[in-house]
């Protein structure tokens, strides 16, 4: 009988153990974490998964630009194009910004002087068409200086000094 019982002993003591929650370490961000932290270093909406800069969740003024392209998707509000439940191995477009040169900084707007509409109002359609539009401030959503402000890279406004000179 003694032998039953230490049997059942054993038993319990090793189910309980098997229960217990895992000790709790500090080796570094959870993988949901580091996926965020991924995202945004990508340009990504961290809530959404889209470009930041073609939110519609985040920029509901973009929702009409794609839908006026006939690019919506009613069901989940996101372009259809790159919706992420309906298209999630779409790919985005690229509004990615790479470090402005000193020579393309316009330092009256504050952005790239490439991506600069009010100077260089040419440039208005080819943002239009893809997406990237800021309608309140009527410049590239991506570089938009007021809805995504961008650091003057080190020497634009000594480059701008010396164009004027």
């Amino acid at each position: 009988m003694s032998h039953r019982r230490l049997c059942l002993g054993v038993l319990l003591v090793s189910s309980a153990l098997s229960c217990a929650e895992p000790e709790h370490t500090t080796q570094g961000p959870t993988p949901a974490a580091a996926s965020i932290k991924a995202q945004a270093e990508e340009g990504l909406c961290s809530e959404h998964g889209v470009p930041e800069a073609l939110c519609t969740k985040c920029n509901p003024a973009l929702a009409e630009v794609f839908k006026a392209k006939g690019d919506w998707c009613q069901a989940h509000g996101f372009p259809e194009s790159f919706c992420p439940i309906c298209n999630p191995g779409a790919q985005f477009p690229n509004v990615a910004r790479a470090p402005a040169a000193a020579a393309d900084w316009c330092v009256g707007h504050a952005l790239p002087e490439s991506m600069c509409t009010k100077c260089n109002p040419e440039l208005i359609p080819k943002f239009k068409d893809a997406g990237d539009w800021c309608p309140e401030h009527g410049f590239p959503e991506s570089a938009c200086p007021v809805c995504n402000p961008q650091k003057p890279p080190a020497g634009a406004e000594e480059d701008a000094i010396e164009a004027r000179v």
